[in-house]
Formats: C-alpha cells, structure tokens, sequence
C-alpha cells in the first residue's frame, strides 16, 4: 500500500480520533465520550484491517486473523453468559450491601431477562405468529440498545478512571450504598470511603488544601444516631481527627451537591 493509499484509508479514523479527544479533553465525564470512542475504534480496526489485506503479507493476516477471531469469541461468550454475570452479580449484592431496589436491580434484571427466554420459548404455541415475531423483533431490538448502552457507559467509565487525576479537588463524594441492618457501613460504602481517605492524603502531600469530604444522605443518619454516624466512626477509625472534615451540605440531594464539585 502506497503512502497516499494509507493516507486516505486513515484519514477517516484519524479525524474521528481528533473529536474524541476534543471531547475528551473539555469534558471528560460525558457519556458521548463512549461514542466517539467506540467510533474510532471500530473505524480504526476496518482501516487497519483493509490495511493488512492490502498488503498481502500471508504470515501478518494469518496472525490477525487468529487474535480477531479469539476476540470475537470471547466477546460473544460474555454476552452469552451475560445471565450468569447478573445472577452472580445479584447474589454478591445480596450477601455484601443492603437489599434497597437500586442494589437488587442486577437480580430482578436477571430474572426479567429469566422469563423472556421462557416466554420466548414457549410462547409460540399460544400467540399467532406474526404477533409472536413482532414481540421477538422489539424485544431483541430493547436487549441490544440495553447492551450496547451498558458497553458505552462501561467505555466512558473506564476511560475517565484511566485519566489522570488532578488533585485539586475541593470536595470528594462518598455516594452512598446504604447501611446494611440501618446501622453498618457496608463493605461496598467501606471502598468507596477508603478511596476518598486515599485521595484525600494524596492531595495534602502534594501541597495542596484539604478537601472536605461529603456524605450525601448523612443528615437521615444524623437523625438515627445523635452522637455520630456509621460514616463518622469509619472516618475516625481511619485516623481522622474530630471533628470530621466533611461540608454540613449532605441533606442536598446526590445530584445536586455533585454540581459543586469541580471535576
């Protein structure tokens, strides 16, 4: 392949990389991110792969070939499982963390996606079949955009934790994930606060001020426990001294006090 024939083949993934991290770059926390970015990969794997068959090396097309074709397996094979990784994920939850709707909502999809494969399995000898291949069209459709909206969020997740962290913070918030028995800090709550105290001490040693650290929904708690919440003892055995250095605006909604962070 010419320069000029390699030149036009990547010219399309190459500006689609540009926008991505244009994108990226101002606003790093945008699901839109996800997009552009699986854009650009999916764009850049067919120029590439056009690029290898262009150049009609027998040895490098036998060997990308091999690891496409392993990758296509294994992505087929997480989504052929993607029932057992709910079910697994539900029963974590379940033993770990608090049973609020948000925690159990892998097991009731689990069971959801459950009674869709019987319906779609037996449902045949009781709907007439035009209506039965609408159904299964519509809800093949649903289970894709799910699928494919999950993999976005996961792409832009991953992205933006593989981003460098300025530590400049003026606030880190601790998102609850509920008390387990009303009055325990559950171990997923647990990470999430030891991952703060990190960034936390991270961020004196460079030099820069304390950031205060913010419970959302540490006022209902206030109200169980008068004296101190589950979170403040956490916070004290972890070397915090009293009082604890978090900003009295957690009655605010979750949403609401994330528009106070800056990054």
């Amino acid at each position: 392949m010419s320069a000029q024939e390699t030149l036009f083949v990547f010219t399309i993934p190459l500006l689609l990389g540009i926008i991505f991290a244009i994108s990226f770059t101002i606003e790093p926390r945008r699901l839109l991110n996800g997009w552009l970015f699986n854009l650009f990969a999916v764009v850049f794997l067919i120029a590439l792969a056009a690029a290898i068959l262009k150049s009609g090396n027998l040895l490098l097309i036998a060997v990308t070939g091999t690891l496409f074709v392993i990758t296509v397996l294994i992505v087929f094979l997480l989504f052929a499982l993607h029932l057992f990784w709910l079910l697994w994920n539900a029963i974590l939850v379940w033993r770990r963390e608090g049973h609020s709707l948000s925690n159990m909502l892998t097991l009731y999809i689990a069971i959801g996606l459950l009674l869709l494969e019987i319906a779609a399995s037996f449902g045949r000898r009781f709907i007439p079949e035009p209506l039965y291949v609408a159904l299964a069209v519509f809800f093949g459709l649903g289970g894709l955009y799910v699928l494919l909206t999950l993999y976005n969020f996961l792409t832009a997740l991953i992205l933006y934790n593989l981003r460098p962290q300025p530590h400049n913070r003026t606030f880190l918030i601790v998102l609850g994930a509920g008390l387990l028995h009303g009055d325990q800090v559950s171990p997923l709550l647990a990470s999430r606060i030891d991952t703060a105290i990190k960034f936390y001490h991270k961020q004196l040693k460079k030099g820069r001020p304390a950031p205060k650290i913010i419970f959302p929904g540490v006022k209902a708690q206030m109200r169980l426990f008068p004296k101190h919440s589950p979170c403040s003892v956490t916070l004290w055995e972890k070397g915090f001294p009293r009082p604890i250095p978090y900003l009295k605006i957690s009655q605010l909604p979750p949403l609401k006090i994330c528009g106070f962070q800056n990054g």
